[in-house]
């Protein structure tokens, strides 16, 4: 479990370079709506949208970017909770650890909204927010695992939800590029920073191909700890070598595609 938790550290810090991407681009998607039309006449735009403020305030995530945040942060607190269960932690760190991930389920339900990214999010949310209370008012430390290994269905669809919105990350990425080179093409004129756009492309596919892969590796890992979570309770505390080795290979695996993402975003930035 401390492997598995030391590798979604990893992991959680490589999706934040990811993310900080998106939402630059997201802010500027989100900014251009509708804005040309308006500006051709009188160079600015005469209209203030309060809906729209998030995309120009000065310190605001956009709205798809932040739950996607959001969404991994309450991943990370179910993960902490399971790892003071797994070491043994009292009953005060436990309600601790389960009052942390009900403020992560409040955070991530301001920012949900049935978007594009996390459209099936609102209705299972509800379900993890009963584990979260229930955990914090566990009189014991089986109930509290009981608790948390019956919120393991709903973290499970959280990152399946990840994956299902990154055909949108990766328009929102490549929009810009691609409609210069649509515009290029039907005007008939040459792009000095068409290679580099390609690459920009390319690289944005690869850093979400990896994370899809990496969510896809975070559901087995958890899958893998809750597994030695049960087996614990009825084979006196031990877990199975298979087990074991199946979680190292899989926090392995979790290590290279967290570097591999990041590597991508700083292609695509033109860092290397």
């Amino acid at each position: 479990m401390r492997s598995y938790a030391e590798a979604f550290s990893r992991t959680h810090r490589a999706s934040e370079d990811l993310l900080n991407e998106f939402a630059i681009a997201e802010r500027r998607l989100g900014r251009e709506e509708g804005r040309a039309a308006r500006t051709r006449a009188l160079g600015v735009d005469p209209v203030f949208d309060p809906a729209r403020a998030v995309y120009f305030a000065s310190s605001a995530t956009p709205p798809m970017a932040q739950a996607s945040r959001r969404a991994l942060a309450v991943v990370a607190a179910y993960n902490e909770g399971l790892l003071a269960l797994a070491e043994g932690r009292g009953l005060s760190e436990l309600r601790g650890e389960a009052a942390k991930l009900g403020s992560e389920l409040l955070a991530l339900g301001s920012v949900v909204g049935g978007g594009p990214v996390l459209a099936g999010l609102p209705a299972i949310l509800p379900v993890l927010s009963a584990v979260a209370d229930r955990a914090q008012q566990a009189a014991s430390r089986a109930a509290f695992r009981e608790a948390f290994l019956e919120g393991f269905q709903t973290v499970d669809q959280i990152l399946s939800e990840l994956r299902a919105g990154v055909p949108t990350m990766f328009l929102v990425l490549t929009t810009p590029g691609v409609d210069r080179l649509r515009r290029a093409r039907l005007d008939g004129a040459d792009l000095p920073d068409r290679a580099a756009i390609m690459s920009r492309h390319e690289a944005y596919r690869t850093a979400l191909s990896d994370w899809v892969v990496l969510l896809e590796e975070t559901r087995g890992a958890i899958r893998a700890v809750k597994t030695a979570i049960e087996t614990a309770s009825s084979v006196q505390g031990t877990t199975s070598l298979a087990n074991a080795a199946d979680m190292a290979a899989r926090t392995a695996r979790l290590r290279d595609l967290s570097s591999a993402i990041r590597a991508a975003v700083m292609r695509a930035r033109g860092e290397i």
